[in-house]
């Protein structure tokens, strides 16, 4: 059972994140990703972000944050300013998406304690969630604007610039979260996201290279690792990290549609198929990632068609049965696909 006192969390904004620190002065780090490439031997890609939040420091995950919860709850009914344990509930409803919640524990907290840095926090993030991000603006400033001290702070107000199309703004203050705390894992991520979709694939391999350090597990770092190998043709280091982002996090869109597209790319058609199968399978898949998926099996079927031993009519059934299951998905993406998160993904 995860500990009150070592839960980190990360939360997103606009695809599929988390926020929580990972280190000493950080105690937020967020996470998103999905993403979708188009069919050519010089591919171009959009990307699609989606509302995912899970747990970074730790391997919780949604049912063990929803009995870190109840836990938390039953001790708050017999200590109800128990501010710690008002601040970890706080932050688990951020993740758990529940921002109206995160948002009522967290005025009970500055009720308390106005000077709370944490709270305030929380509630920047629950505006962020709720696309208020004037209200979220406005309590980062509070907070100290770019000369906060939390890397957390700073990495919220990056994606903020970012969304305003202020990508220079957006990557230092990602980069002076990252001097704050060498181990904010989401300012990392960001900042290696912005990177790498500047097709400054050094800069962005050492970010995620140093998440790595710090968490070798982490399988978005894992998947866009791969991202990085493929964008330099070294298709089969990309292969190998795509599948151990995928023993990571069987549910990565990420790793799952750029593995698929990796094996379509070396012609091994049959194993792209059954990844993109194990893909359609999974029931957190977003709507977008669906459509990528779909897509791609129908690009694999024509293509195969006159080099491969593969069943038109297999892939002909995978295809009516991902058409017949659509309409079940998610809807809540915004539409775009990328091959990578989106810059923010990591609150």
């Amino acid at each position: 059972m995860l500990k009150v006192a070592t839960i980190a969390l990360l939360v997103f904004g606009s695809a599929a994140c988390k926020t929580t620190g990972n280190g000493s002065g950080s105690n937020w780090s967020s996470f998103a990703q999905m993403f979708r490439g188009a069919d050519s031997s010089q591919p171009t890609y959009a990307a699609m972000g989606h509302d995912r939040l899970v747990s970074e420091q730790t391997t919780a995950n949604e049912g063990d944050l929803k009995d870190e919860s109840a836990q938390l709850a039953e001790k708050l009914k017999k200590s109800p300013r128990d501010l710690n344990a008002l601040l970890a509930l706080a932050r688990i409803k951020i993740i758990l998406k529940d921002s109206n919640t995160a948002e009522l524990l967290a005025r009970r907290i500055l009720a308390i304690d106005f000077r709370s840095r944490g709270a305030k926090i929380v509630m920047a993030h629950a505006a962020f969630m709720q696309k208020n991000f004037d209200g979220a603006r406005a309590i980062l400033r509070q907070l100290g604007g770019e000369n906060a001290a939390e890397s957390e702070s700073l990495n919220l107000l990056a994606t903020l610039h970012y969304q305003k199309g202020e990508e220079r703004k957006a990557e230092g203050l990602y980069a002076r979260a990252v001097k704050i705390n060498p181990n904010d894992i989401a300012a990392r991520m960001n900042l290696g996201i912005l990177c790498l979709r500047g097709e400054r694939l050094t800069q962005a391999e050492e970010q995620f290279a140093q998440v790595l350090k710090i968490k070798p597990s982490h399988a978005d770092a894992l998947a866009h690792m791969g991202v990085v190998q493929a964008q330099r043709g070294q298709t089969s280091q990309a292969i190998e990290y795509y599948k151990n982002a995928k023993s990571e996090n069987p549910a990565s869109e990420v790793a799952s549609y750029n593995l698929a597209l990796a094996q379509k790319r070396s012609g091994d058609y049959e194993n792209a198929v059954e990844t993109l199968e194990d893909m359609l399978k999974v029931k957190s898949l977003s709507l977008a990632g669906h459509d990528a998926a779909l897509a791609q099996l129908e690009l694999i079927r024509n293509a195969a068609s006159a080099t491969s031993n593969l069943s038109g009519a297999e892939v002909d059934k995978i295809i009516a049965d991902a058409k017949q299951q659509r309409s079940k998905r998610s809807t809540t993406s915004t539409g775009d696909v990328y091959l990578t998160s989106n810059v923010g993904s990591y609150q």
